[in-house]
């Protein structure tokens, strides 16, 4: 990671190759104190979703960075803005243990940023393997 204090947890080695299908990132949990967000996953070193709690029991992203676009935050225009609160108890149990389980975290993350797209950068999300499934 660019940052001295920054420390990434769960693997992932950003590879991009169009042999093994879609480019699908691992989610890394990225241990901080250099963002305002209750948590951060980046995939590899070029995207990175900031999490904040919302309401009870649920999620909403705060920011997102994409290495070659930049930084997104214009939370007020999501559709969609807490994440399912099933998903976001799921979410936050992995950080709490400090254990991603890349295949459910996937789908977790992906549902919400699918359902959000619209407002978000598209193409960002596409080409960061942010929208793939498997």
């Amino acid at each position: 990671m660019a940052e001295d204090n920054a420390q990434a947890v769960g693997g992932g080695d950003g590879d991009d190759d169009d042999d093994d299908g879609p480019y699908l990132p691992a989610f890394d949990l990225v241990q901080q104190n250099f963002r305002t967000c209750e948590f951060q996953l980046a995939t590899g070193d070029v995207a990175f979703l900031d999490f904040n709690k919302a309401e009870p029991n649920t999620l909403t992203l705060a920011r997102a960075s994409f290495d070659g676009h930049g930084c997104w935050s214009n939370v007020a225009s999501l559709p969609q803005p807490n994440m399912d609160p099933s998903d976001a108890q799921e979410l936050l149990a992995m950080v709490a243990a400090n254990a991603i389980d890349q295949p459910r975290c996937r789908k977790i993350v992906v549902k919400y940023l699918t359902a959000n797209k619209d407002v978000m950068w598209e193409d960002a999300l596409t080409e960061h393997g942010c929208l793939n499934y498997e």
